[in-house]
């Protein structure tokens, strides 16, 4: 470890300037791979644009079990601890008849996103029960949400426009399609 750590001082030292045997650079990449297994590519840094999804397997949109609070107190921490630009969170229920039902089982969650600093859009599930919807969450402090739309089944698309780097971009919060008897497995998604 000390021969890599002593090979790296000396390549920064010498720049581009520096031919590596083989056997060196072998071993350069594989410190280079330990040491970001052990400490990753690191968070982004303070105003770097970046994105969280979340599957929350049946989270309830309005929060009145308490295995939805548990699922929520979790992402709040990721949430706080990492400050993603935006959250995509995938399997929600949004429960009701109708729209106006399943918009307002929604209000729970969107009020704690909003305690958050996130402004939160709903794509509601299809089929029965409101299950399977998508949820969207923008920090209100780093982006702001331009423009939401369904995409397809369990996709969508947004735009937003990153407040630091003055740069608009398109993205799509996308969960595989499912059958009403269960899963669609990757083999019948992608033919």
């Amino acid at each position: 470890v000390a021969f890599l750590q002593r090979s790296a001082r000396l390549m920064r030292k010498l720049g581009a300037r520096c031919h590596l045997s083989p056997r060196a650079r072998t071993l350069r990449l594989a410190w280079q791979r330990r040491w970001h297994a052990e400490h990753g590519n690191g968070a982004p840094s303070a105003g770097q644009f970046s994105v969280l999804s979340w599957n929350a397997r049946a989270l309830d949109a309005s929060l009145a079990s308490g295995d939805a609070r548990e699922k929520l107190a979790v992402l709040r921490g990721v949430m706080l601890e990492r400050r993603p630009t935006v959250v995509a969170i995938f399997e929600v229920i949004a429960a009701g008849a109708s729209l106006a039902e399943r918009l307002s089982s929604f209000r729970a969650l969107r009020r704690q996103l909003s305690e958050l600093s996130y402004a939160s859009v709903l794509l509601p599930g299809e089929g029965r029960g409101g299950r399977n919807a998508v949820v969207v969450a923008v920090s209100k402090r780093q982006a702001k949400l331009m423009e939401f739309r369904r995409v397809s089944s369990r996709a969508l698309g947004f735009r937003v426009l990153h407040k630091r780097e003055s740069r608009e971009r398109h993205l799509v919060a996308l969960h595989g399609p499912t059958s009403d008897a269960g899963d669609v497995g990757a083999g019948r998604q992608f033919k």
